[in-house]
């Protein structure tokens, strides 16, 4: 199974969950759906065909919502070990017959090797100046500019290791949808720019 949800922080555009709810549940491969706890989410329940492929089945529903509905899944859910508080909804849908999701979709990734003149202080400084952001818990990627030089910054430091940081700090955006961000990070990857540690330092300073 996967699970997923629609939070109203991804979907702020969403004024009637219940409507949504009801929307969804003619999804052929939805075998529950039911309002989150707070009354402002949907909480869905798809059977996937090759669980081996956990994560690329969350990119195919994370597409095929994001064209067909204009809704965005919390990235959270691609996680397979991640807990769950059990929610009640008293009109939750169910559908037994739901059929399993077949499609799983796998992004291609360019690889690169982190690069040799980088010495360890400098690394160290990037890993506390991205500590340090992620504890700030803001979004510092409001600019694009500044979102891509991040990226830049992170592939050119940490090469195909930095793509996960790249995703974890953009999160915190309520524009964050994950297919967009993993694109621009791989886009980051194809060229050598010339941003540092210092043009991290720079955008922290905006946000201290």
């Amino acid at each position: 199974m996967l699970c997923i949800d629609f939070d109203a922080k991804d979907n702020p555009h969403v004024t009637d969950w219940e409507e949504l709810k009801h929307r969804l549940s003619h999804t052929k491969n939805i075998a529950y759906c039911g309002l989150s706890i707070s009354g402002k989410g949907v909480f869905a329940i798809l059977p996937i065909a090759h669980p081996e492929h956990h994560s690329a089945h969350f990119n195919a529903a994370d597409i095929y919502f994001a064209l067909s509905e204009g809704l965005v899944i919390d990235v959270a859910c691609k996680d397979v070990c991640r807990l769950r508080t059990i929610s009640y909804d008293q009109d939750g849908y169910f559908n037994h017959n739901a059929e399993a999701l077949n499609k799983y979709i796998y992004f291609a990734k360019v690889m690169k090797t982190v690069i040799p003149s980088m010495s360890k202080d400098e690394v160290g400084k990037v890993l506390s100046i991205l500590d340090e952001i992620k504890g700030l818990g803001i979004d510092i990627t409001n600019v694009y500019i500044e979102w891509f030089q991040i990226g830049c910054v992170l592939s050119k430091v940490f090469g195909e290791q930095g793509r996960e940081k790249f995703h974890e700090f953009s999160q915190f955006s309520p524009k964050y949808n994950y297919s967009i961000c993993d694109k621009q990070y791989t886009a980051c990857m194809k060229k050598e720019y010339r941003y540092t540690v210092g043009t991290l330092i720079y955008i922290l300073n905006k946000y201290r």
